[in-house]
């Protein structure tokens, strides 16, 4: 048995609440092809008697982990083919046994498609785009004064700060917190117990509506908000 198969009997042993001895000849059979009424009806020396719904537990526990584990992998490769892999890291992944824990240690790790942010980023705009989001009432021109390179003798802040790549487009609030492993685990805890999701139909947005803010009715924002505003 390896070190990966000792550690799933523990992690299923305490899901189930049995003995891991219990456990590790239950999974034994399981892996062996046996089913669960076989295992209940003829093969209660082996596994202490436990009851179909017992089996029943063990048997979706080593489902699950198992799938856990082929993700494991895959997580694992991706991070020490980009260099990332450390000794603390890989002991975390060894001792995680949940699917969103699992996702939030790959997080800061996966690939990023190339987006607007990033190349705003690159510009070095990330500290103007801090400055912007303070809306303590600075003029944003002003602000983006210092991050501006001249070219020949032109010198305008306006591209720091406007669509396609200024700062507008550096991750917000909402971006940076959905890859902070804490924020996430916090907003998991509340959200479980008591979230809900509602949705209604809004009307259709066509594109030239949308591009050009257009109404009758057609999607401009204003529209949209007033349909919007009981979500």
């Amino acid at each position: 048995m390896t070190d990966t198969d000792e550690r799933m009997i523990r992690e299923i042993a305490r899901l189930c609440s049995l003995p891991e001895s219990r456990v590790e000849r239950t999974v034994t059979l399981l892996q062996g092809g046996a089913t669960i009424p076989f295992i209940t009806r003829y093969r209660k020396e082996a596994t202490g008697g436990l009851d179909e719904v017992q089996v029943g537990a063990v048997r979706d526990q080593l489902e699950r982990l198992n799938a856990l584990e082929a993700r494991k992998r895959t997580v694992r490769s991706a991070i020490e083919a980009a260099g990332k892999m450390t000794g603390a890291l890989s002991a975390q992944l060894d001792d995680c046994w949940d699917g969103d824990k699992l996702e939030d240690l790959y997080l800061p790790y996966k690939p990023k498609r190339r987006t607007r942010a990033a190349a705003a980023r690159e510009k070095g705009l990330e500290p103007l785009a801090a400055l912007l989001m303070r809306q303590d009432g600075s003029q944003p021109e002003r602000l983006a004064d210092r991050f501006v390179r001249p070219t020949g003798n032109k010198r305008s802040p306006e591209p720091a700060i406007s669509w396609p790549s200024g700062s507008r487009k550096t991750p917000g609030p909402g971006k940076r917190s959905a890859r902070s492993m804490p924020a996430r685990r916090s907003s998991r805890r509340g959200l479980s117990p008591a979230g809900r999701t509602r949705a209604l139909s809004i009307p259709t947005i066509s594109a030239a509506a949308f591009r050009s803010g257009g109404c009758p009715r057609t999607g401009c924002w204003p529209c949209f908000a007033e349909s919007a505003r009981d979500f």
